[in-house]
């Protein structure tokens, strides 16, 4: 299969997967919004300017956890367990990782795919060497590969090492729609 055709395959497999995805999770999404409000009021998502394909920035969407404003409070971007700015909501969306649930709609609108590595930051593109570099020419995709290589266990700091970055091309090559 040619690079264009095992593109257009992969778009068909990412919308249809985050299309069904989305339809599936909106029951849990919509409670999710609901307890966010209630609990503090506030905006319900929470976006983020992430570094995409080619590195294009793009906005990624969340269910919001922290606080309102906590990229500006105590640690910045860095979370660690036990955060004080994670609100009780925000814990159990983060234990179920349900808040990553809107990432669903960065994959139907194209900002990302089911499948590469996982977004990260401006000023963490910044701080690449020439191999970590090479992430940017793949489509990025929601937290599942990231999950795979790290057991679901550490959802805090965003910086993805060399070790880890591998790890996520391993995956990405073993897809059966991937085309690296």
């Amino acid at each position: 299969m040619g690079q264009g055709q095992g593109d257009a395959l992969n778009r068909v497999a990412d919308v249809l997967v985050a299309g069904t995805g989305l339809v599936l999770a909106s029951p849990f999404l919509a409670l999710a919004m609901l307890a966010t409000k209630l609990e503090g009021g506030g905006p319900v998502f929470y976006r983020q300017t992430r570094v995409g394909r080619d590195g294009e920035d793009f906005e990624v969407l969340k269910l919001r956890s922290m606080v309102v404003g906590a990229e500006n409070l105590g640690a910045g971007y860095a979370v660690d367990e036990g955060d004080a700015r994670i609100t009780r909501v925000g814990r159990v969306l983060r234990r179920t990782s349900i808040d990553e649930l809107p990432q669903l709609w960065n994959v139907v609108r194209g900002d990302m795919s089911m499948i590469g590595p996982r977004p990260t930051l401006r000023y963490q593109v910044e701080q690449y060497d020439e191999d970590q570099r090479r992430r940017l020419e793949e489509d990025k995709q929601i937290d599942a590969c990231f999950f795979v290589e790290n057991d679901g266990r550490y959802r805090g700091n965003l910086f993805i090492d060399r070790k880890g970055m591998n790890g996520v091309f391993r995956v990405i090559r073993a897809s059966p729609l991937s085309t690296a």
